[in-house]
């Protein structure tokens, strides 16, 4: 069994490995499944089916607006522009993994944190929209 660790992961915001963002610090991608009840007339317990998935992600970084897809992620929130593009999480399995999920997402939040003595960091939220997808090794999503 192989442990994955985070050291190198990266962030892609174009439909290819060369729009990496820099001065990643953390991504996380949270998956969900709805559920529909379809509990009828005597049963004795609810029943449920699955419906859609969803999926959203948190992205943190070191703000540098000079970062060509940086400024493009702070771009959209400022001048209004927002429209979908395209996000690539890898998960870091080794520096030339090509392991990663990749979809179509909206940004739906940005938060930029500054104290005093320390760095000032950036999180943007994501939400995919039309599902993800999981490409393996020699894929290109």
């Amino acid at each position: 069994m192989a442990a994955y660790v985070g050291r190198n992961g990266q962030i892609s915001i174009t439909a290819s490995s060369s729009g990496n963002v820099s001065l990643v610090d953390s991504w996380s991608l949270n998956g969900t499944i709805g559920t529909a009840d379809i509990t009828a007339y005597g049963d004795s317990a609810r029943k449920y089916a699955q419906t859609l998935r969803d999926a959203s992600a948190t992205i943190t970084m070191t703000m540098d607006r000079s970062d060509t897809d940086q400024g493009s992620l702070f771009g959209q929130f400022e001048a209004a522009t927002l429209g979908a593009f395209a996000v690539r999480l890898y998960s870091g399995a080794s520096a030339a993994s090509s392991e990663f999920w990749a979809g179509q997402a909206l940004l739906t939040s940005l938060t930029v944190n500054s104290s005093v003595g320390d760095k000032v960091s950036v999180s943007i939220g994501a939400q995919f929209t039309g599902g993800i997808s999981y490409w393996t090794s020699g894929a290109t999503g």
